[in-house]
């Protein structure tokens, strides 16, 4: 199973677990833990998606939790036919399931667990008229889906916040597999859906004999429904509300008139400039930085006018250059007027530098930094830049590891959500910055991190149907809403986000077909990213050609 993370450092991992609140301190170690299992126990299920854990005997795993063992008539609702059409294919059978409320996870350390965690097993069975059990070793994987129960009313963008993994059954129970679950949430209603679907076979040694199917077709599926209780933690005492009198709140300290000038010329400079680079056009931009450095001689434009310089310099992937003007800016800030309101800025473009350096421990330093300085002079317009890239540094972290973490992602979408609020506030609330529009980035950022296409390991996951139908939604908002005024940079990264649903919806040719009109179009003005375009390209082909093989 491809992982994604070679070669990743383990302190940046430390660093993203402490994302949340104190009490998810320890969470999701297992995910980076799962790498260390022998290349033997994933051969020996069969699949290589498949993340196998030589836990404990099958008798001994049957004696663990309160589970009761189902074995259903050929009438059950529950048992779902063959979905291919084929009649004597194989299906899944629902075969032990817990029926009482389960127990909540107080840490996910330790997983799994056969005696504290929920075993799930199902039997895969030769054909829908018969119990006979089918090896699928070799043959043919599972894939598992855990999604919130929408008949119970709750639909949410939010991820599950559990833990799954396939366990190594007894060689004498042919047929059987079994997955042991952790929940983290007290009384939530989950839906676990399993399908079944051909592995591909591999192009060198001998032709299999079995019959040939497309890698990506479901075959079988089946789902169950578990729900957690409370989590029975004696509940604190909760004290009574300490009502502080409004003139005793602490609030961002008032900018002088001379600083307030400063800051509405650093904006209108800032908004002047970026028009110009993201649409690309580098000549006029160049002319109009020069032009503003000989026209604002205060300390406080000349950095706000070589900030913007570095962000284009990092757009045509100078990234050598926009350390350097980031390095004059910070030298400079001790002369200037709005110190904090700059720090916090220059502190949130270095975080940029840093992420496409792919230094996403340093990155996440300074957005820590930048949030310090931005809590001191608190402007939407800047606190909708950190957002965005807290954001951006966790999707690109979250692309990096072979699982994702619900909790990384629901804060990441928490990041991006409030990054459109604080821009829709600033168009209400200063029309002169009509152009900075850094939520319809946030649009796409959301789109992504819902279709989970950045790397080769994130395409091998199961997306749900609704964060697909969510997805195309955000997509669908620009194109109505804001396809109008969107730059140029901006389609850049729309269209990767549409090669990414076309993707998940199978269209593989569509997929590809996107990528290739990108990497033509923005190939002269835009080099890292058609280098990412060239990338993305290569990895769908190869997708493509394993479904057609």
């Amino acid at each position: 199973m491809a992982t994604g993370c070679q070669g990743f450092d383990e302190s940046e991992a430390k660093i993203f677990d402490s994302i949340g609140s104190s009490d998810d301190s320890d969470a999701d170690n297992d995910n980076h833990e799962s790498d260390s299992s022998s290349e033997e126990e994933r051969t020996m299920n069969g699949s290589e998606d498949a993340l196998l854990l030589n836990v404990v005997d099958a008798g001994i795993v049957q004696i663990g939790r309160e589970n009761v063992l189902n074995f259903r008539s050929m009438d059950d609702p529950l048992t779902y036919d063959n979905l291919s059409g084929d009649e004597d294919g194989p299906v899944l059978r629902e075969h032990w399931t817990p029926h009482e409320c389960l127990s909540v996870g107080r840490s996910r350390y330790g997983f799994p667990d056969c005696h504290d965690d929920h075993l799930v097993q199902l039997l895969v069975c030769k054909n829908k008229h018969s119990r006979e059990a089918l090896d699928i070793a070799d043959t043919y994987k599972i894939n598992v889906a855990v999604s919130y129960d929408t008949a119970s009313g709750s639909s949410s963008l939010k991820m599950p916040d559990c833990q799954c993994k396939r366990i190594k059954i007894n060689a004498s129970m042919t047929g059987v597999v079994g997955y042991l679950f952790r929940f983290h949430e007290p009384c939530t209603k989950y839906k676990i859906s399993f399908s079944l679907s051909a592995i591909p076979p591999k192009k060198r040694g001998k032709k299999k004999k079995a019959k040939k199917r497309d890698a990506c077709e479901t075959i079988s599926e089946i789902s169950v429904t578990l729900k957690t209780g409370d989590t029975g933690r004696p509940r604190k005492k909760v004290k009574a509300a300490r009502i502080v009198p409004p003139s005793f709140e602490l609030n961002s300290a008032s900018l002088s008139e001379e600083s307030m000038v400063l800051s509405k010329r650093s904006s209108w400079v800032m908004n002047q400039l970026q028009s110009r680079r993201d649409n690309a056009m580098w000549e006029d931009f160049d002319k109009s930085a020069s032009d503003l450095l000989l026209k604002f001689a205060d300390t406080d434009t000349q950095i706000a006018i070589k900030l913007e310089q570095s962000v284009e310099a990092c757009y045509q992937n100078k990234l050598e250059r926009s350390i350097q003007l980031l390095d004059e800016s910070f030298r400079m800030i001790p002369q200037a007027k709005n110190q904090h309101l700059l720090t916090a800025r220059c502190y949130g473009y270095r975080a940029g530098v840093m992420r496409r350096q792919r230094h996403l421990g340093d990155a996440h330093r300074f957005v820590q930094l930048a949030e310090q300085n931005n809590h001191a002079c608190h402007t939407n317009l800047d606190t909708s830049f950190i957002v965005y890239e807290r954001a951006s540094v966790l999707l690109d972290f979250i692309g990096r590891t072979p699982q994702r973490s619900a909790k990384q992602v629901n804060e990441a979408l928490s990041n991006l959500e409030k990054c459109i609020d604080m821009c829709l506030r600033v168009e209400m609330e200063d029309g002169d910055l009509y152009y900075v529009k850094k939520h319809h980035f946030a649009f796409i950022k959301i789109a992504m991190l819902l279709l989970d296409c950045r790397t080769e390991a994130a395409r091998e996951r199961v997306v749900s149907e609704e964060f697909i139908a969510k997805g195309q939604e955000c997509l669908n908002t620009l194109k109505i809403k804001y396809w109008s005024e969107i730059a140029e940079g901006v389609k850049i990264q729309f269209n990767l986000a549409s090669s990414d649903l076309e993707y998940r919806r199978g269209n593989f040719c569509g997929s590809r077909e996107v990528c290739e009109f990108g990497e033509g179009t923005w190939q002269q003005n835009w080099v890292s990213t058609q280098r990412f375009l060239t990338r993305r390209n290569v990895s769908i082909t190869r997708a493509f050609s394993r479904a057609v093989t």
